[in-house]
């Protein structure tokens, strides 16, 4: 029973290194923040790597965890990416290594234009919660863009910015 306990109280105080990043997706120019946590009162440092595509390295840095054990970089690193794809950030601290992911767009890789079109069937409540109303459901373009909306629906459709829960934005 006494060995049990000392397990037990070893396991609360382990706590791990636990890393994020501010978005999923980042284009030219962005800006990324880096984020975790370590165990409150570590003095290490953690290292951050970012790794490209391909494995190489292609950002380094060292960051200091305040008292309550919380880290975060800010780095400006999407200007010198050349590569579109998933880069990995790691975060190496004595507590362990953890990784997360971002992906990288190039603008030059973003179309001028998109059709997106109303799927069949789409005027029936259910479809925005599986987010099968428009086909493509998610698009992104370049700055000053067209996206043009066609209805292959047979019932009519208007298309307004905004959502179900909050309503319309104004954005269009």
């Amino acid at each position: 029973l006494i060995d049990a306990s000392l397990t037990f109280m070893a396991a609360v105080s382990d706590i791990p290194i636990t890393i994020s990043v501010d978005d999923e997706t980042y284009t030219s120019g962005e800006i990324i923040t880096i984020s975790g946590n370590v165990q409150a009162g570590s003095i290490t440092d953690v290292a951050i790597s970012i790794f490209a595509p391909n494995g190489s390295i292609v950002y380094v840095s060292q960051v200091s965890p305040n008292s309550s054990g919380f880290f975060s970089e800010t780095t400006n690193i999407t200007s010198t990416l050349d590569a579109a794809g998933t880069y990995t950030v790691r975060a190496q601290h004595d507590s362990g290594t953890v990784e997360t992911t971002f992906y990288f767009i190039q603008i030059s890789d973003l179309p001028n234009s998109v059709t997106v079109q109303n799927a069949p069937g789409s005027s029936t409540p259910g479809c925005e919660g599986t987010n099968s109303c428009y086909i493509p459901y998610l698009v992104t373009i370049g700055q000053g863009g067209t996206v043009t909306w066609e209805n292959n629906d047979s019932a009519a459709h208007t298309v307004t910015s905004g959502s179900v829960s909050n309503g319309s934005t104004g954005v269009f």
